[in-house]
């Protein structure tokens, strides 16, 4: 089986149209293509089902329709395909940009994005995804030699404690 990536970057230069660029690599083939983010109608170039990997770096949190991206996302991946995604957590200034309209996300945010969240309501949004794994990036000198107990408590009582966190989702499909 031959691995498909699809790589998503935020380009702050074009942030006035709110747009991200997309980085496809195909075969060790880049092509770039500006997408624009805005529309609730998002439709990137690809076919159903094209890639079995998608790298998100800091993509998301700037997007004003989350929803409509992570559907496309899905439409584009495989079955199984899993999509990697790193952002500063919320409980962190990093998620807060005072030059760019961002929204700010916690590992818990993305079960938003898989159908269980809506058994109760129906959004139109048909893209489900599963957690695979969260780990917080946390600084080494701060925690050296403490528990995880530790550092958990630390994560959910005190702001600026992770410089990041990598979430790492992966595609349901029938």
């Amino acid at each position: 089986m031959i691995v498909r990536a699809l790589q998503l970057v935020f380009d702050p230069s074009s942030w006035h149209a709110r747009r991200v660029l997309v980085r496809a690599t195909a075969d060790g083939e880049p092509e770039d293509r500006t997408i624009d983010a805005t529309s609730r109608e998002l439709s990137l170039p690809f076919a159903d089902d094209t890639f079995s990997a998608l790298e998100c770096g800091d993509v998301l949190r700037y997007l004003p329709e989350p929803l409509a991206f992570m559907q496309e996302l899905h439409r584009v991946s495989a079955p199984g395909a899993t999509a990697s995604f790193v952002l500063p957590d919320a409980g962190s200034d990093e998620a807060y940009s005072p030059i760019f309209a961002t929204r700010p996300y916690t590992p818990v945010s993305f079960i938003y994005f898989g159908q269980p969240a809506y058994h109760r309501a129906d959004y139109g949004y048909r893209g489900d995804w599963e957690t695979v794994e969260a780990i917080y990036v946390v600084a080494r000198e701060r925690y050296a030699g403490g528990s995880i107990a530790a550092v958990k408590e630390a994560l959910a009582r005190e702001r600026n404690q992770s410089l990041c966190f990598l979430m790492t989702l992966r595609a349901v499909k029938p």
